[in-house]
């Protein structure tokens, strides 16, 4: 058994996993952003989990158990977290990237061998399982920072990435130029699919779908965070994919799942 734990924005998320089955969840939220702020809270969430081995899903470039930078964390650079949490919890500590753990733990829940995940949360995060095991490389998979279009800054000091179209930070900044409600289930509530706050996110992810499409092939595309509450957006989004993509791909599962925090748990 080990302790699946998803460091979010806004907080953390832990769980027992043992194979495909997670316990019951125990959380802390608002915590610190700081390293300081997160060990702490990461102490307190894994306190009355027994003392098995920890497995941490990060939002960040994370190489070898060290965060080399987050867009959501902006104070974290080249951060050993691995090595900092398994001191300061006294076992043995994983560090991944939280959106690749959310796709394996995504990859186990659907049965399939290629599957490739968007996280879309505060920022977008990807991740791609080929084969049963993630796409190897240095941060491979960051698949929100794949240039779509437009000027906008993103986070990770590019502009035009997917990130600045598809994410929750993105659409609530845009529904507050347009006056509109900032929290997501009160903003579907009054804006259609074809309002304009969700143009942004509809051109976005749909051509950010039909680029991993074409590159990865794989046996289905999930979607998972906080924005699938934007269901009828999202199911926009997937409807100018179809009608984009080349015909191969046209039929090609695309999964909206809700959360990421228990596949992240399970993943990493």
């Amino acid at each position: 058994m080990r302790i699946g734990v998803d460091i979010g924005g806004t907080g953390l998320r832990a769980a027992v996993v043992d194979g495909a089955t997670t316990g019951g969840v125990h959380s802390v939220d608002n915590h610190d952003r700081s390293v300081e702020g997160v060990l702490s809270a990461l102490e307190r969430v894994v306190a009355d989990l027994g003392p098995h081995p920890v497995g941490l899903a990060v939002p960040g470039f994370v190489e070898h158990g060290v965060v080399r930078g987050s867009p959501n964390f902006p104070g974290w650079r080249d951060v050993p977290l691995e090595e900092l949490a398994s001191t300061r919890l006294g076992r043995p500590v994983t560090v991944r990237n939280d959106a690749d753990a959310a796709a394996l733990g995504v990859a186990v829940s659907l049965g399939v061998r290629q599957v490739v995940v968007l996280t879309l949360g505060t920022g977008v995060g990807g991740g791609v399982v080929v084969d049963g095991r993630l796409l190897p490389g240095r941060s491979a998979g960051e698949l929100g920072h794949v240039w779509i279009g437009g000027e906008a800054a993103c986070g990770c000091g590019a502009t035009g990435c997917l990130e600045t179209l598809a994410s929750v930070t993105a659409v609530t900044r845009r529904a507050r130029e347009l006056g509109l409600p900032v929290e997501l289930p009160e903003l579907v509530e009054v804006a259609g699919p074809e309002h304009p706050v969700w143009e942004g996110l509809v051109f976005g992810l749909g051509h950010g779908l039909r680029t991993f499409a074409n590159v990865f092939g794989p046996d289905a595309i999930a979607l998972v965070g906080g924005l699938t509450v934007a269901r009828p957006a999202l199911d926009a989004a997937v409807r100018a994919f179809r009608r984009e993509v080349i015909p191969v791909h046209r039929d090609l599962p695309v999964h909206v799942l809700g959360r990421a925090d228990r596949f992240a748990i399970l993943g990493c």
